[in-house]
């Protein structure tokens, strides 16, 4: 099947809709953006031998019947968290490789402000602030060891000795050639690859060349989030945006 089979102008001109000079954003803290921005230098390697020490404090905790809940204050909105699910969500990210950005400007920014472009930093605060405060109680006094405590300290003050953070949202063209292929059709790449891409899902799912290609893409009043898994240079940024 040609390109001419499947409407060569159609894809073209959908790329043009959907990908040429839109974005996708990432909310973050201005100090922890450093070019080129490599997603294999991880700002969290020299810790994470304690990091993963730290979540097993807190899953023993947890596992012990200790039964606390993590209260954050969003935009004047309170949010509940489960540790255990924290504890969870922490490892996954801990252990992610490739920068993530979300086709949601807004879910960016507050990413940004509310957790300075940390989810998991954010994470280790709430965390060691509640067992630090919790520490005299029957089941932490009973499980926490001076090395636990030292490890709950030292993370602590690392997440806090920043001071005030400098969030950021940052701009990237989604028509960059960074952008790779995916089981995923998103409206990422370069024209040629997103044509490509969308041959490429006709093929493999035996689309009938009438259906309307749109009906491929993720729905554009939908999040999507796609990782970047090579270096990142400051030229193939189009804003950095200081909020």
């Amino acid at each position: 099947m040609s390109y001419e089979g499947i409407k060569k102008s159609q894809i073209e001109s959908i790329w043009t809709r959907f990908v040429f000079q839109k974005f996708v954003y990432r909310g973050m803290d201005k100090s922890d953006l450093i070019f080129p921005f490599d997603p294999k230098k991880n700002p969290f390697e020299p810790y994470k031998i304690k990091i993963q020490k730290f979540f097993s404090i807190v899953d023993e905790i947890c596992d012990a019947g200790h039964t606390f809940k993590i209260i954050e204050v969003h935009f004047g909105k309170k949010y509940y968290h489960d540790p255990k699910n924290l504890s969870v969500w922490s490892r996954r990210d801990l252990n992610k490789t490739g920068i993530d950005f979300t086709s949601i400007y807004k879910n960016a920014a507050e990413y940004a402000d509310c957790w300075q472009g940390s989810q998991l930093k954010q994470n280790i605060k709430s965390l060691s602030e509640c067992l630090l405060s919790n520490a005299k109680s029957e089941i932490c006094s009973r499980i926490l060891t001076k090395d636990d405590t030292d490890i709950i300290h030292e993370l602590n003050d690392w997440v806090n000795k920043r001071g005030d953070s400098n969030p950021i949202v940052i701009h990237v063209r989604r028509d960059n050639d960074f952008f790779e292929t995916s089981d995923q059709l998103l409206p990422l790449g370069t024209k040629d690859l997103f044509c490509q891409n969308v041959m490429d899902k006709i093929y493999k799912q035996k689309i009938d060349e009438h259906q309307d290609i749109i009906s491929l893409l993720p729905n554009e009043t939908e999040e999507f989030c796609c990782s970047i898994c090579r270096p990142i240079s400051e030229k193939e940024i189009f804003r950095i945006e200081i909020l």
